[in-house]
């Protein structure tokens, strides 16, 4: 009975001695899984919004009360095709925001791309829709496919702050 009892406590010890070392390895290789996926997605970001061909989805903004606000992402968005764009606004980002839900088309003009010496992307584009403009500056920093920006213009009262991921138009839409 001890003899038994002996070898259980001996397994018991052993398992749970490699146990934490296997659980490093784990999660060395989930991280390096992680980086690498990062890596990929901001490299495609980049490429997609150097293409001037990405979606920006919203997922957070800064209201009138300067209170941080999570957004659905799937409603609210701006994708951009070369010389043309569709914001999409739902009714949170309104609440939140400025005027109006809904899509809104237009022009996507005056546009400037740059890439920091530390990878960190800078970008700023005008939306033209009908005679009004918005304008919008952000930043992703490198290895990262947030943004983190402000849209400004005539049709919004103020300045409002946004972040949301970029991706390439490919990754969502088949054309």
């Amino acid at each position: 009975m001890k003899t038994t009892l002996s070898l259980i406590l001996i397994f018991v010890f052993c398992f749970s001695v490699k146990l934490p070392s296997m659980a490093g390895t784990v999660r060395k290789e989930k991280s390096n899984k992680n980086n690498a996926e990062r890596k990929r997605d901001y490299e495609e970001a980049v490429k997609a919004v150097k293409s001037q061909n990405f979606l920006m989805s919203f997922y957070a903004v800064v209201d009138r009360a300067g209170d941080l606000n999570a957004l659905e992402p799937e409603g609210n968005f701006l994708l951009v095709n070369k010389e043309n764009f569709t914001l999409q606004k739902s009714v949170s980002m309104v609440s939140n925001t400025f005027p109006g839900f809904g899509s809104f088309k237009g022009d996507f003009i005056d546009y400037k791309f740059k890439v920091s010496k530390k990878g960190n992307v800078e970008v700023a584009f005008k939306l033209k829709l009908d005679k009004k403009l918005i304008s919008f500056k952000g930043k992703m920093n490198q290895g990262d496919n947030v943004i983190l920006g402000a849209m400004k213009g005539k049709i919004e009262e103020q300045e409002i702050v946004l972040s949301g991921n970029i991706q390439p138009v490919q990754s969502h839409f088949v054309y």
